[in-house]
């Protein structure tokens, strides 16, 4: 019928038609919203090691090893958000992309082997890891922006209200987690062994 809405974009709650493209968006949104979960979870563990051997070094971590966990968390976060919000089908998801891209970019090329990794670089095949998975997300960088300039990802507008606020809760409620842990890396560790 002549006006009505493309089966394919049409939002969550909406009764879209699961086509090829769209099943690809929810792929890619699954795998990096499960990336940002575990990058966010990676530096909280990284955090734990460096303040238990501060602890038994009697050290303060090194203030680089604090940076950098931090700007993993917020790296791991924008991931989180990006994939999050292309789960929904948000062209929403198109600037968190370029900003977690612009993130990534910055580490690899200037804050990592020039101020975080200075003074203990990873090891060769440990950066080619790391380039390699920066490779990727550029290509899904691309197939998000391009989703979203040919009107297969939706505006906020069009994508129901419960789905807004359970991407926010979750990504909120995430993020108040991991400052916690990141805050206090021993606490839950110290609650657990003393109930033992």
């Amino acid at each position: 019928m002549e006006g009505e809405e493309p089966t394919w974009s049409r939002g969550w709650g909406k009764g879209y038609f699961m086509d090829v493209g769209v099943v690809g968006f929810l792929l890619l949104g699954a795998f990096y919203t499960f990336a940002g979960f575990a990058g966010v979870e990676m530096a909280c563990r990284s955090r734990l090691f460096d303040i238990a051997i501060a602890k038994i070094s009697m050290k303060r971590p090194p203030q680089a090893e604090t940076l950098k966990g931090l700007w993993f968390i917020g790296q791991g976060l924008v991931i989180l958000a990006g994939g999050l919000a292309l789960l929904l089908r948000l062209d929403l998801a198109a600037v968190f992309f370029l900003i977690g891209a612009a993130g990534q970019a910055l580490y690899l090329g200037l804050l990592g082997p020039f101020y975080f990794d200075k003074s203990d670089p990873p090891d060769p095949r440990g950066r080619a890891q790391s380039q390699n998975a920066f490779v990727i997300y550029l290509a899904a960088t691309a197939i998000v922006v391009w989703g979203t300039w040919t009107g297969r990802l939706l505006s906020i507008d069009r994508v129901s209200w419960w789905a807004h606020g359970a991407a926010l809760a979750v990504l909120a409620g995430y993020g108040a987690f991991a400052a916690k842990r990141f805050a206090w890396p021993l606490a839950d560790r110290g609650a657990s062994t003393g109930s033992e």
